[in-house]
């Protein structure tokens, strides 16, 4: 993990100082200056820390990922689901994606159960 974190835009965007953060952290400010600065990297505690604290991910924290949102969890049929589109070839993939847009577009009817 070289370079800095990307915890400052973070802090910023919350609002919070450094003296904030790094006690959070347990850490003085200067260590946590370090951290932002790229002259001190923060051990595994520390990032999980600070990902829960600003709800990003980790590999988003340390610069292995661009995207900072957190994703929720897949449910089993979300998993099955998933799973069975990654199995479909090209033609099967363009039918369900057909299915989904006519469902966005008609109206909510109630469903028969």
């Amino acid at each position: 993990m070289a370079g800095s974190l990307r915890v400052k835009p973070l802090r910023l965007a919350a609002g919070q100082t450094q003296n904030d953060v790094a006690g959070l952290l347990g850490v003085s400010r200067e260590a946590y200056s370090m951290y932002e600065s790229g002259k001190r990297q923060p051990g595994l505690e520390a990032l999980d820390i600070l990902a829960a604290h600003f709800r990003v991910s980790v590999d988003y924290l340390i610069g292995r990922s661009d995207c900072p949102d957190l994703a929720e969890p897949l449910t089993d049929e979300e998993r099955t689901l998933l799973a069975g589109f990654r199995a479909l070839d090209a033609r099967g993939r363009r039918t369900v994606q057909g299915l989904l847009e006519l469902e966005k577009n008609l109206p909510n009817l109630p469903e028969h159960g």
